[in-house]
């Protein structure tokens, strides 16, 4: 069982398995496209230092552990980083402005699909900002990179987080707690944990799948688990183009959504999220949650 390593001042949090299977060669940026002229970015820039500073995860920095092969997160449990390491904060003004298409409004009909166009990266996201977790350990660079571009017709802001360390929900958890900060709004940061519940759970499942009467369904799931979460090293990134390529001109693979009704997707997450903590297991997200019952019903 891979548990953090806890010293005088910082917490060692090991990433799982799951983040090191292509999402830690890329970050991800979500953005907001505000049709107004008008914007403190003093403000935001302050709410998000303070958010670093609650929420210890993004005050973190990604070390490599050769010892187990696995990335982790240094996280500062004692006196924060200086308020120029806490975060990535950039700014520019284009005399431009944005594309008319992107303000369409989408078509609230629940049998219709609309294609919305999307505003170029460059006006959420700057040019320094790292890609791969590799890159974001050298640089020590911080988890949250924060850019606001100023347009003649609208102002863009953006939030780039490594890819590895948080998904859309965790990048989800960031923006209730920037919007919580700003406006003076009570909200609770997520626990640092000094377990990985990812890597507690395929260990469980190990250990179920050796016996009990439904041992052989646990192995094939196992089997199906332990196929998508592997190392991205050279033979397995080869295995996964060829897998890759089988399944899209051979099975003719088509990307698709999936869409939970909102009810249905509150009471997994409170019965999850009840189940978990009755097992004294720890924190556990809702991404989490959601990988666990797609790898289920797959």
């Amino acid at each position: 069982m891979n548990h953090a390593k806890v010293t005088s001042k910082t917490i060692l949090h090991p990433l799982s398995p799951l983040d090191q299977i292509g999402v830690h060669t890329s970050s991800f940026t979500i953005g907001y496209v505000l049709k107004t002229d008008l914007l403190d970015t003093s403000a935001i820039h302050d709410a998000a230092i303070r958010l670093a500073k609650r929420w210890r995860l993004l005050a973190g920095h990604l070390e490599w552990q050769s010892t187990n092969s696995t990335w982790a997160v240094r996280v500062p449990m004692g006196e924060p980083p200086n308020d120029n390491e806490l975060i990535a904060f950039t700014t520019s003004k284009l005399s431009i402005p944005m594309e008319v298409s992107v303000f369409s409004t989408p078509n609230t009909d629940a049998s219709s699909v609309s294609v919305l166009s999307r505003p170029a990266s460059k006006y959420f996201r700057h040019s320094s900002v790292p890609y791969s977790l590799s890159s974001f350990s050298k640089q020590k660079w911080p988890m949250l990179s924060i850019h606001i571009t100023e347009l003649t017709n609208c102002i863009c802001i953006g939030l780039t987080v490594p890819h590895g360390v948080f998904d859309v929900f965790g990048c989800g958890q960031i923006i209730h707690g920037l919007d919580a900060e700003l406006n003076g709004k009570p909200w609770n940061p997520p626990p640092v944990s000094e377990r990985n519940i990812m890597t507690e759970t395929l260990n469980d499942l190990r250990s179920s799948a050796s016996e009990g009467p439904e041992s052989q369904t646990l192995k094939a799931t196992l089997a199906d688990v332990q196929r998508d979460l592997v190392p991205a090293k050279l033979g397995n990134i080869a295995k996964f183009g060829v897998t890759m390529a089988y399944e899209h001109f051979w099975q003719k693979l088509e990307t698709n959504g999936v869409f939970i009704e909102e009810k249905i997707l509150d009471d997994m997450v409170q019965r999850v999220k009840a189940e978990v903590e009755a097992e004294g297991k720890g924190w556990v997200s809702t991404g989490d949650i959601l990988v666990a019952w797609f790898l289920k019903v797959r």
